[in-house]
């Protein structure tokens, strides 16, 4: 999920506060200058559990004179927590962020430290997948380095499937009779929900931005080639509208801005929905409501299928969930760049991580032997599947300009309640990213081809 970074211009005095706060919220472990201090967001103690064991911990066992020091925090305060006590000189030594885009506010105000030389000594290059790599540069600096990457999919029961009758839509049309057909047997066609999360609407933006107006024209719109106003736009904008319209997705507006995250997972667990539009983060938490003991439901995954024709097979829209950058402030560099080095150089941790608790793993240079037995085989296809992708798709998050991804969801919910209409919300997206692309803002992007 995505937190949004905010909260710039505090009082002098309260963000002296605000660090006298932070300040006690952990101990030191050694003189000053050689812990390295992270402030990290979790979305489950099991999750902050299996970090600080084999990734702090394991780390600290080896490297004992630059230990890292990790403060556990909420995603809903996290961000605006740390960009106060960054914008006061001060900060953790490794930034966390929740993609590239919200990154971008550091870079601007040059609070991230350059990256390159160690990307040289330490071999980067070859290590991370090269597209998720290039998303961490802005000019010819890398700052960012993806801390996991992730695409959109759709979360459902087989046996809710089987019981109707069901197979996965693999076009417009079959897609537009399963909808009715849900609806027909009293459920949600499309879960959804943003009050748990208000940034969800560009999840749901994301899918219909790739799979209708399609991944070349989204290509050649964040490349300054197409306007946004373009009648596939406006199709996919048009559409989603519409399914909130007839309640097919989230139940419509006012179940939607009043639905949590446990809500929508339960929802495809009691039948009570058939779909679950959703990211692959949702394989942190999903074993939560399926149990899989032999007496209930269990739950598989699919693409969102092609809903124009101008798509030929599901798009894998892939971005970047979470980055880490090394704090312009900091004492330490060196220790800092060490411990993400360590990091990027432990492949096999990463899918054991992701294998334990469904967290994504640092999109790196994996090969066959580096995949745990025990991982999930969904979770492994999810990731296989983005490696072999012939098309992919564009995550709002990671290829968006700051103002512009904010303007995307902030803007469509006026949309999605009738307060605007496709064409002036279309119309203030293309000024604004107009005016973000002449100010070089838009991060770098793989083509679609892949």
């Amino acid at each position: 999920m995505k937190p949004k970074l905010a909260a710039s211009g505090l009082k002098s005095a309260a963000i002296t506060a605000l660090l006298t706060l932070l300040a006690g919220c952990t101990a030191p472990m050694a003189d000053q200058g050689e812990v390295i201090t992270m402030w990290r967001p979790i979305t489950s103690d099991a999750e902050q559990t299996y970090i600080q064991e084999n990734f702090v911990d394991a780390y600290n066992a080896t490297n004992p004179v630059n230990p890292v020091e990790v403060s556990y925090r909420d995603w809903n305060t996290a961000a605006q927590l740390q960009q106060a006590s960054v914008a006061a000189g001060e900060g953790p030594d490794i930034i966390y962020t929740a993609g590239p885009s919200n990154a971008l506010a550091y870079i601007q105000a040059g609070q991230l430290l350059p990256l390159n030389k160690y990307a040289e000594e330490f071999g980067w290059n070859d290590k991370i997948q090269p597209w998720a790599l290039e998303t961490g540069y802005s000019e010819a600096n890398l700052y960012l380095i993806p801390e996991t990457y992730e695409t959109m999919l759709m979360l459902y029961s087989p046996e809710t499937f089987e019981a109707n009758g069901w197979s996965v839509a693999s076009n417009r049309s079959d897609f537009d009779t399963f909808v009715q057909q849900s609806q027909d047997a009293g459920m949600t066609a499309i879960a959804t929900g943003n009050k748990s999360w208000a940034p969800t609407t560009e999840h749901l933006l994301s899918v219909v931005l790739n799979n209708v107006a399609g991944p070349e024209a989204v290509y050649e719109a964040l490349s300054g080639n197409k306007s946004w106003t373009d009648p596939e736009f406006v199709d996919a904008i048009t559409t989603m509208k519409g399914w909130f319209d007839s309640k097919a997705m989230g139940g419509g507006s006012e179940m939607y801005f009043s639905t949590t995250v446990e809500e929508l997972y339960n929802s495809i667990a009691t039948d009570t929905a058939s779909t679950y539009w959703t990211g692959s983060w949702a394989f942190n938490n999903v074993g939560e409501y399926f149990p899989e003991d032999g007496q209930g439901k269990s739950w598989d995954w699919s693409l969102v299928p092609p809903l124009s024709d101008r798509v030929s097979e599901p798009p894998v829209s892939i971005g970047i969930g979470r980055t880490i950058a090394v704090n312009a402030a900091t004492k330490n560099p060196d220790g800092a760049a060490a411990y993400i080095n360590w990091l990027i150089q432990n492949p096999k941790a990463q899918l054991a991580k992701t294998a334990a608790i469904g967290v994504a793993p640092m999109p790196l240079m994996f090969d066959a032997a580096d995949f745990p037995a025990d991982i999930d085989p969904r979770v492994a296809s999810l990731y296989q599947t983005i490696a072999d992708a012939k098309t992919i798709g564009y995550l709002t998050w990671t290829f968006w300009p700051p103002k512009s991804n904010r303007y995307l969801y902030e803007e469509m919910d006026k949309v999605i309640v009738g307060d605007l209409s496709v064409e002036d919300y279309l119309a203030g997206l293309d000024a604004l990213f107009a005016q973000e692309l002449a100010e070089g803002l838009v991060p770098p992007r793989p083509n679609p081809s892949n």
